[in-house]
């Protein structure tokens, strides 16, 4: 039961084509041991049954929207807008909440209400059921709190921040504006970076949410890659003065670059690759230059590389 002190919260899930997986996102929502305003369901013009199985369950708290083909961007920025709730929390539709992720996610805000993030730590399942979650650098094993550098913690944990763990305080959304429309990829990742420029990022390290990798019609193994939005956007030369006041944000978007760099390479994608470090060397010639070295490095050492980083930033469960 909401309460006067309970903060007012909504959940926004955009929905494509996700008939498989849908059913098992709502009822994590449902599910929830701390209650919630609104769930939001945005179907952004689904081809298959996934609007037949969100129409199955009855709850008065869920709303679903219909809208022609637009991305997910849009989507969320529907539901945002439907959203009447001063915070609003994000899950994909292939991937779950553990039963306490809203109960976290309400102890931070009533520690911060004037946080602009506030997220969970969340665990990953591959494509076989293996369980994995980025280790903690530099963070506390049961941190509860404020972030001191949201872009430092960002650029050292892999579990911090994704668009299934986060919730945002709407006041800074409606500031910066939204999720960019027709970005293809790192569209998310924009969204994180701008509002934590605005106000502090609040962080739990109790594991509440998980996220399958390579799930059902997973959007980014379906479109053609690109330079992720948040590296164009960001690394544009207009914003050079932006990276000089935020070093640590230069740090984020120099090391997530490189590491694009070598999965663009990886997968085939040279040109997209040259691209990015085109961009980089404009901001650091010194990491450019890595990045324009590794993208020409045969793919069996880049597989290495990553072997090695995944060695040193995950953990396997048995």
């Amino acid at each position: 039961m909401l309460t006067n002190d309970t903060p007012r919260i909504a959940v926004v899930i955009p929905l494509y084509n996700k008939e498989f997986s849908v059913a098992r996102a709502v009822s994590s929502v449902l599910n929830q041991t701390k209650d919630f305003q609104q769930l939001i369901i945005v179907d952004d013009g689904s081809t298959d049954n996934s609007l037949s199985v969100v129409k199955q369950f009855i709850d008065p708290r869920i709303i679903v929207i219909t809208q022609t083909n637009q991305g997910v961007s849009a989507a969320r920025n529907n539901g945002v807008k439907n959203a009447s709730a001063e915070y609003i929390c994000f899950l994909d539709a292939d991937d779950e909440w553990h039963p306490c992720f809203l109960e976290e996610i309400s102890k931070l805000i009533k520690l911060n209400k004037q946080a602009a993030i506030f997220c969970a730590r969340y665990e990953e399942v591959t494509e076989n059921g293996k369980r994995f979650v980025g280790n903690l650098v530099n963070i506390d094993d049961n941190f509860y709190g404020q972030l001191a550098d949201f872009f430092s913690a960002y650029q050292g944990n892999r579990s911090l921040i994704c668009s299934s763990n986060s919730c945002l305080n709407r006041r800074y959304f409606q500031q910066m504006g939204s999720f960019p429309v027709g970005a293809k990829l790192g569209e998310d990742i924009y969204l994180w970076l701008s509002v934590a420029l605005l106000a502090p990022v609040m962080f739990t390290t109790k594991i509440s949410a998980k996220v399958y990798r390579n799930a059902e019609n997973r959007s980014h193994t379906l479109v053609k890659l690109v330079v992720p939005y948040h590296i164009s956007y960001f690394l544009n030369p207009v914003q050079k003065s932006l990276l000089i006041k935020n070093p640590t944000l230069k740090s984020f978007l120099i090391y997530n670059t490189v590491i694009f760099c070598l999965y663009a390479a990886q997968t085939g994608n040279r040109k997209v690759a040259f691209s990015a470090a085109k961009l980089l060397i404009k901001h650091d010639f010194l990491y450019g230059l890595t990045s324009f070295i590794g993208i020409c490095l045969p793919k069996w050492c880049i597989n290495l590389l990553k072997k090695l980083r995944n060695k040193k930033t995950l953990s396997y469960e048995n």
